[in-house]
């Protein structure tokens, strides 16, 4: 299963347990004790929560959504080497291109130097060395300068399917190019570290796709665009 399959699967309930995780063990509730799916949710929710109470999924998602909102607003920090390793070890596929991204040309270009290792090998060997480019201490400059940027946006309740990854990053180079007037670069993957790091909720696009969605308020995004501008 992608690890940006759905964005709600990134809440994390007060108990530690993943929301991914409580699906599962609700599906197994449901099976076991012949109820119903949502019925099982809600005593897996409640559990969750350190209730003896069923409490409805959809409740305790918008609980979670708000819980983590309110812990986006209190991160203002830089990322340090660190969190930077963290960030990397949860997210062993994002390169600087994006998710499993890489350049097409490279892979030709070794494709033909090694034609007798497999393509598909050859790919995931290509997305573990842009991956060691993204994570190295060397970037941290820029991906501090894209957090600058996600710092402005504000995070929504509902997954923001107007505006990727890709599109962000576009806009943050503008808005830095503005506010320090010089060429300033940003990665895809910078971006994406830096929303990660600011806690915003990723979904990919779709399963070939490089960018990601994230739980981020559209008005803000406009607002944002037109200081820019």
């Amino acid at each position: 299963m992608s690890k940006y399959r759905s964005f709600q699967d990134g809440l994390i309930f007060p108990n530690g347990m993943s929301v991914r995780e409580s699906k599962k063990n609700a599906r197994e509730l449901s099976k076991k004790n012949l109820v119903k799916r949502s019925v099982a949710l809600a005593i897996i929710a409640g559990r969750n929560f350190g209730s003896k109470n069923q409490i409805p999924w959809e409740r305790a998602i918008k609980k979670l959504l708000k819980l983590r909102i309110e812990k986006n607003r209190s991160n203002s920090k830089e990322i340090t080497e660190k969190e930077l390793d963290i960030i990397s070890s949860e997210n062993p596929r994002l390169t600087q291109f994006g998710v499993d991204g890489y350049n097409p040309l490279y892979l030709d270009v070794i494709a033909k130097e090694k034609p007798e290792i497999k393509t598909d090998q050859l790919r995931k060997e290509l997305i573990s060395s842009e991956h060691n480019v993204l994570f190295h201490p060397s970037c941290l400059r820029e991906i501090n300068l894209a957090l600058e940027f996600v710092t402005k946006l504000r995070p929504g309740f509902t997954l923001n399917s107007e505006t990727n990854s890709y599109e962000l990053k576009h806009m943050a180079e503008r808005y830095l190019n503005k506010k320090y007037a010089e060429g300033c670069y940003i990665s895809h993957g910078s971006l994406i570290i830096a929303a990660l790091y600011q806690g915003f909720l990723p979904e990919r696009c779709n399963r070939n796709s490089f960018s990601l969605y994230f739980n981020i308020d559209e008005s803000s995004v406009w607002e944002i665009a037109n200081v820019s501008a």
